[in-house]
């Protein structure tokens, strides 16, 4: 079967590889594995940009907003508000 290029913005093409990853059970937050994948990933991002020693990585499971709030709440003083 020929594979086509869609030139348009999405649907977008996938690898088979992540076609097959795609096959696999969903994974609960609940559950060991998805923490051990979280501590990997974090660990792995450390180490991708040699920085293990100076910070941490911190994962945020939600939006796009929710990570942008976090940042500026971080920005404040505790005493203070944005408003």
């Amino acid at each position: 079967m020929k594979k086509m290029t869609l030139m348009n913005p999405g649907p977008v093409n996938v690898t088979d590889r992540v076609r097959d990853a795609q096959l696999r059970g969903d994974l609960c937050h609940r559950e060991p594995e998805f923490s051990n994948l979280m501590l990997l990933i974090r660990k792995n991002l450390l180490k991708a940009f040699d920085i293990e020693k100076e910070y941490s990585a911190i994962l945020i499971t939600g939006s796009g907003t929710a990570a942008l709030e976090m940042a500026v709440s971080s920005c404040l003083n505790p005493d203070r508000s944005i408003l």
